[in-house]
């Protein structure tokens, strides 16, 4: 049953204030953004549900711990998430350079052009707070509040591929998308409060890359699951203008980037998941935010052989919108129930790398 309870007040006011405490804590160590924070515990945990398919280092945390978060307020993914507990609205910049081999973290923070979102295994910051203080206001839209009690759709993680990463998991049969019952998400996202260089403005030219796994035994609907979004703000931005997707097609689960100039959308490339899931696939995107613009989007397995690509012109501006930004996460529609899994599902996300320009001047690993 989903829950309609929501934390007190004075809690979420408690929780904000430790938020900022814990934020300034950090910064008196003399952490900076750019590099991985200090090595020290803590933060309040909750184990994984039932059905998990990865514990995280040093356990799930408590949906009312610092930098808790809410549904998604808007059908489209548009507006802010709610927040059980608040989180920093700052976002990190820092002058350049990579953290220190004796350090052996990975970069967090503004690199050049170049901003880099990498977990760092909780050792400091809460992990939506540490999201936070790199995109800018509350960027996690989540069903965190649809279970009783709330209980975190977002964590952090280790493995011996990549190391330090995010994990997003969603519920078949409790999460939702705020008041929409056929479709659940758990996504991050840049948007108004966050710093213009994490925004594609029109006429503009910009870079992401990022490595993503999803759980080897995940299921695929006929209609979407976006795993990343570009999505215009303002204007015509009902239907995102590119999404890397899976979706069965005649009883075949493949792995899609779609495109949409203005309602519906288009497959422009695809693959066959057939050995892909449950290992790390590397993002590469290069895209021209404009009516005459350009994407050229290529996705390679763990050995670096590449399984699919599209380069080619498209129109990737829409009328009336301000700026196109990214999303990373799980987004889906509820309309095939039965052609997913139940229980928990996850997707596992790290080293993205959002750059204002065309040449990242990091890589964010």
């Amino acid at each position: 049953m989903r829950s309609t309870a929501r934390p007190d007040s004075n809690i979420s006011a408690l929780v904000t204030l430790g938020a900022l405490l814990s934020l300034g804590c950090v910064m008196l160590e003399g952490s900076t953004d750019g590099a991985r924070r200090g090595d020290s515990a803590g933060g309040s945990a909750l184990a994984p549900a039932a059905g998990s398919t990865g514990s995280s280092s040093g356990g799930r945390p408590a949906a009312g711990a610092p930098g808790g978060a809410g549904a998604s307020t808007d059908a489209g993914g548009s507006g802010t998430s709610g927040s059980a507990g608040g989180s920093p609205g700052s976002a990190g910049t820092t002058a350049g350079g990579s953290p220190s081999a004796a350090d052996g973290g990975l970069p967090i923070g503004t690199f050049g052009n170049t901003t880099c979102l990498n977990a760092d295994g909780a050792r400091t910051m809460d992990t939506y707070a540490l999201i936070a203080t790199v995109l800018g206001g509350e960027p996690i839209e989540n069903p965190d509040l649809d279970h009783d009690p709330p209980m975190r759709h977002v964590w952090e993680d280790s493995d011996a591929s990549v190391g330090d990463h995010f994990v997003f998991a969603l519920h078949r049969d409790i999460d939702l998308d705020g008041a929409n019952t056929d479709r659940q998400r758990v996504e991050i996202k840049t948007y108004d409060p966050s710093p213009n260089a994490l925004k594609g403005f029109q006429d503009q030219t910009m870079a992401f890359s990022w490595r993503f796994q999803v759980n080897a035994e995940m299921g695929f609907s006929a209609s979407f699951t976006h795993l990343f979004q570009l999505k215009a703000v303002d204007g015509d931005d009902d239907t995102p203008l590119i999404t890397l997707s899976g979706a069965t097609r005649d009883g075949d689960d493949r792995l899609e980037i779609r495109h949409s100039a203005s309602s519906g959308q288009d497959v422009i490339a695809d693959a066959s998941w057939d050995g892909l899931r449950g290992q790390w696939l590397d993002v590469r995107v290069q895209v021209t935010f404009a009516e005459s613009g350009a994407l050229a989007l290529s996705v390679s397995d763990a050995a670096g052989a590449e399984v699919l690509s599209v380069s080619r012109n498209l129109d990737l501006w829409r009328d009336g919108a301000s700026y196109v930004r990214p999303k990373w996460g799980i987004y889906r529609s509820l309309l095939d129930k039965d052609q997913l899994r139940a229980g928990e599902e996850t997707v596992r996300f790290a080293n993205i790398a959002i750059t204002s320009g065309p040449e990242p001047s990091s890589t964010c690993r």
